[in-house]
């Protein structure tokens, strides 16, 4: 498994070859700074509309974004390992 430092400099590394709109916003956001607060849904709807995923995607990231807090905790709850 690479190393958190590692994996940070392959996604500066491929930022680099992102357009200057993304690169702009990912610098505003601090997106790559050390921070436990997840990405906001509305900067992650921007972030995927920079990058162009097109609509199908941007669809498929709204019901994402709609799942409720019981389906989220019974998530994270399977994500962390418990049962």
């Amino acid at each position: 498994m690479a190393s958190k430092a590692t994996q940070l400099r392959a996604l500066k590394d491929n930022l680099a070859l992102c357009s200057k709109n993304v690169q702009l916003h990912v610098a505003k956001k601090n997106l790559l700074k050390k921070t436990r607060k997840p990405i906001g849904s509305d900067d992650l709807k921007k972030l995927a509309e920079a990058v162009g995923l097109g609509a199908e995607t941007a669809r498929a990231l709204d019901r994402v974004l709609a799942i409720g807090a019981e389906t989220a905790s019974t998530l994270d709850r399977a994500l962390a390992g418990q049962t």
